[in-house]
């Protein structure tokens, strides 16, 4: 997509795209294998085992996901099966889309214990709630599909621009025990905790409640003033590079929502709101179109 941008195609062009697209992977690969260490249980499960929890509700009700997770656990499986009934059950008004508490699965260290491999490794948890995952998708894919459509739903109803961000953010415990948990088993002395003092504050304007959600706000409408503009050019097939451009920025932006619906599937309303680099690009290419426009008229 980086190639539409730097038209017209030059050799210096492509050289300059190719070493960035190279960087960035390493740089992708390399930040992705320091955040997930294999020495620690916690962070080589996180990815799989998030698809696993926040799915629970198609893994229970597949026979197929139900006979993966029996092989896993072997001896052990009855007590597997207890314990994921008992997080399913955990609070089911919580997150009234995903119909479940998914923390409750995703916090539940024993289970780890119980889905591994005779090895007992975190390798051997994370292959297999990633195979549990799989199959219970193969075998409910309109479950699947469905879970999908809601979400997103659901994220438009109550996060489409014009939105503006609270500068603070409420405070969750449940990963607490979590924390303490890691740092006891590398030797670490666990501090008392408390995150009872009130919400934690977000982004670099937040000491400016008065500001930043009216900020937020404007970025948005601009942004869905900018995509209808867009919208209206492409159906009268006009401007192609504007098309071209401002479609690429609108494609990364959906992909985004999308990728985030897919996985997650609880608050991909908060992906909704157009990230700020993404702002920044279209309403470049949306000024520049505009003022093009006004000097074409002034001209003619």
């Amino acid at each position: 997509m980086g190639a539409c941008l730097v038209r017209p195609y030059t050799s210096a062009r492509f050289a300059v795209i190719a070493v960035s697209v190279a960087a960035a992977l390493a740089l992708l690969a390399a930040g992705s294998r320091f955040g997930a260490s294999s020495s620690d249980q916690a962070s080589a499960v996180f990815v799989p085992k998030t698809l696993f929890c926040n799915h629970l509700n198609i893994v229970l009700a597949s026979d197929a996901a139900r006979h993966e997770i029996v092989s896993a656990a072997g001896d052990r499986a009855d007590d597997t099966m207890a314990r994921l009934a008992a997080d399913f059950a955990a609070e089911p008004g919580r997150w009234p889309v995903l119909g479940f508490f998914g923390d409750a699965c995703l916090f539940d260290t024993a289970l780890d214990r119980d889905i591994a491999d005779d090895t007992g490794n975190a390798a051997g948890a994370a292959a297999a709630y990633r195979r549990i995952f799989l199959a219970a998708v193969r075998d409910r894919p309109l479950a699947y599909a469905g879970k999908f459509v809601r979400q997103m739903a659901y994220g438009a109803s109550v996060a489409w621009p014009p939105y503006g961000l609270d500068p603070a953010i409420p405070v969750s415990t449940d990963d607490v025990p979590h924390v303490s948990d890691i740092m006891t088993r590398y030797g670490r002395a666990v501090q008392p905790i408390d995150l009872q003092g009130g919400p934690v504050r977000i982004g670099l304007l937040s000491d400016l409640p008065g500001v930043s959600p009216h900020l937020f706000e404007a970025l948005s409408t601009a942004f869905v003033i900018a995509v209808i503009f867009w919208t209206v050019t492409a159906v009268r097939r006009r401007r192609s590079r504007f098309l071209t451009r401002a479609g690429i920025v609108i494609v990364m932006w959906v992909a985004s929502i999308v990728t985030a619906a897919a996985t997650h599937t609880l608050d991909v309303s908060r992906y909704l709101v157009p990230a700020v680099p993404m702002v920044g690009l279209m309403l470049s290419l949306f000024a520049v179109e505009l003022t093009e426009m006004i000097a074409f008229l002034r001209r003619g």
